[in-house]
This record gives structure tokens, C-alpha cells and sequence, in this order.
């Protein structure tokens, strides 16, 4: 079984990027929402640009 591979990118200005019910969760500006699961896909890249803001969640969950 071949697992997705997932490239989050936040490029604009005033994104979130935090964790929530082991899922990355993605908020912009506007108040969208989406939400990545851990386990679902692996998240091969996380790329962001400065104006953007990381949970301290995030960065750990990042490092595994």
C-alpha cells in the first residue's frame, strides 16, 4: 500500500498552522479551515513564509 504524500504550504500572510485532535490544522485570515490528519496521509513537506504563525504543538509534532 502506497501512502499519500502531503505538501503543506503557507504562502500568504496571516495563516495559522496548529494541531488539533492529532490533525494539522490550517487557518487563514478569512477563517478557513482545514485539517490534516496524521495518520491518514504523511505530510512529506511544511513550507511557510514569513506573517505566518506555528503552534508550539505543531513544531514538535513536526519533529516526529
Amino acid at each position: 500500500m502506497k501512502t499519500k504524500t502531503q505538501k503543506l504550504l503557507l504562502d500568504g500572510y496571516g495563516s495559522f498552522l496548529g494541531m488539533e485532535k492529532s490533525c494539522f490544522v490550517v487557518r487563514d485570515k478569512q477563517g478557513n479551515v482545514e485539517k490534516y490528519p496524521l495518520f491518514e496521509s504523511e505530510i512529506g513537506e511544511i513550507q511557510i513564509k514569513s506573517g505566518n504563525m506555528v503552534s508550539s504543538g505543531a513544531l514538535a509534532s513536526c519533529g516526529f
